[in-house]
């Protein structure tokens, strides 16, 4: 009896009926407390094919092909190389054709480098959780297909980052209201989503002309809408810690939104993994500390997404 028999079976016994029905609230909330009882995420993806089953589809035997290269586990940032006896099998997984939209681009081919080579480096895959793709030895490895390792390679959205989007917001804000009191009719309106480096310390400049402006403070004790924007402006300097200057300020906000997309996946001295389809490979130490720096020109913001110069920042 498989893991989805055994479930189901406990989740009948378990209900009035004995026939459970997903629609039916109480027969729902009993299947997610089983479900939390036998592992939550893990038993979901114990029950879901595993990356040998999907690669003796995807090669179409029912023995796995050894790899004849050898493959170690990096220690560092660095480049790979498929060995040309493994390249067929290597790219005829890396598309990843499987139906399973759980499973990306690169994800199957890494994997049976290191877990079906002659001295086995034990992997697993970590689908449906929060961790990275990958567990390969003792390290944790987000898989991506760039295409490419230099230059600004897209990380993901940022939208989820309420705080940032609001200093963000606070900034152009204060930019755009600065702009209204002046009549400039034609000034271009930037969104806190889509902007460039330049823009961003421009936008800065003003905030700056605000927060020490030496009337500030005397008239957000006369008037409400004052008091509201020094708040806000209170707010934006407390939470960089009070930067210097336009570009320190920008540099710092820049660096929490890269910091915490990185956080979430792959983690603190975690790696990703660049793969293409020619077989080099680049592994991406992530080092957090190596955020405290003028990020200006290795990250920016287009179209809610975050692009990163891993390679200038993680080597």
């Amino acid at each position: 009896m498989n893991v989805v028999d055994k479930l189901y079976t406990e989740w009948a016994w378990r209900t009035k009926s004995g026939t459970p029905d997903y629609s039916n609230p109480e027969d729902k909330a009993i299947l997610d407390k089983l479900i939390n009882e036998l592992g939550g995420e893990s038993l979901i993806n114990e029950a879901s094919p595993n990356y040998d089953d999907y690669i003796k589809k995807v090669l179409n035997v029912d023995t796995i092909p050894q790899a004849q290269g050898t493959y170690k586990v990096p220690n560092g940032s660095g480049d790979m190389k498929v060995a040309d006896s493994d390249m067929k099998a290597y790219q005829a997984l890396f598309p990843a054709n499987v139906g399973d939209q759980t499973v990306g681009p690169g994800e199957l081919a890494l994997y049976w480098l290191y877990q079906h080579q002659k001295n086995s480096v034990p992997s697993q895959d970590n689908r449906g959780g929060s961790e990275p793709d990958l567990q390969i030895g003792s390290i944790k490895t987000e898989v991506k297909s760039y295409g490419k390792h230099t230059g600004k390679i897209t990380l993901g959205k940022f939208g989820d980052q309420k705080r940032n989007l609001t200093m963000l917001t606070v900034i152009f804000g204060i930019q755009a209201l600065s702009s209204v009191l002046r009549l400039e009719e034609n000034k271009k309106v930037i969104r806190p989503t889509s902007f460039t480096a330049k823009e961003l310390v421009e936008a800065f400049e003003f905030y700056f002309k605000l927060k020490n402006s030496p009337g500030l403070l005397e008239a957000s004790n006369q008037f409400e809408l004052i008091r509201s924007i020094k708040e806000k402006v209170d707010f934006v300097d407390r939470v960089l810690e009070k930067p210097e200057d336009a570009r320190d300020g920008a540099s710092r906000l820049i660096g929490r939104i890269a910091k915490e997309k990185f956080k979430v996946k792959p983690g603190d001295g975690n790696y990703i993994a660049s793969m293409t389809p020619n077989g080099d490979i680049h592994f991406f130490h992530i080092v957090l500390s190596k955020l405290e720096q003028d990020l200006l020109d290795k990250v920016s913001i287009s179209a809610g997404e975050v692009k990163v110069d891993f390679m200038s920042i993680f080597g």
